[in-house]
């Protein structure tokens, strides 16, 4: 649906509304998703080879879109500690929130069995599309992203 030819496409996500979570940063700071914007959810593990292959990429990709469009990147590490991450996060920093879901209690409640899985979600933090495997973020246009939710959330009444 959306991606370069050859490479993984993010999938229309059918089943609806996902429940709202909070979790602690690398630094323990509580945060939620942020709403008002569409939002790039990464669940992620350090010891995921594809998954720090797509951290870069994701940074170019919130970059990218802070120039052209409302578009957040959350990235959330599953079943671990702040350790590791920090590890990563010094190896590739990263502009947008890390958090930890070290009992990867929200990872279940989001349905993710495979690492990574990325949801893409609109301004009301509906997810619209998934991707259940590495994406090759560089070749995602934010403006064809951006049309893409707009589109299904129109179909699907909004806020379905």
């Amino acid at each position: 649906m959306v991606a370069g030819a050859g490479a993984a496409e993010l999938q229309p996500w059918r089943e609806g509304r996902l429940p709202a979570f909070s979790l602690p940063d690398t630094a323990g700071a509580r945060a939620e998703l942020p709403a008002g914007a569409p939002v790039v959810l990464h669940f992620f593990a350090t010891w995921c080879e594809p998954c720090r292959v797509e951290f870069p990429a994701l940074q170019r990709l919130a970059a990218r879109a802070s120039t052209s469009g409302p578009l957040k990147v959350v990235a959330v590490s599953v079943g671990e500690v702040a350790a590791p991450v920090r590890k990563l996060l010094a190896a590739v920093p990263v502009d947008f929130p890390v958090l930890l879901d070290e009992d990867r209690a929200v990872a279940r409640a989001w349905k993710v069995d495979t690492l990574p899985t990325s949801y893409v979600l609109d301004e009301n933090l509906v997810p619209r599309l998934v991707a259940q495997t590495d994406l090759a973020w560089d070749e995602v246009s934010v403006e064809s992203l951006l049309q893409t939710i707009r589109a299904a959330a129109a179909a699907n009444g909004g806020t379905k």
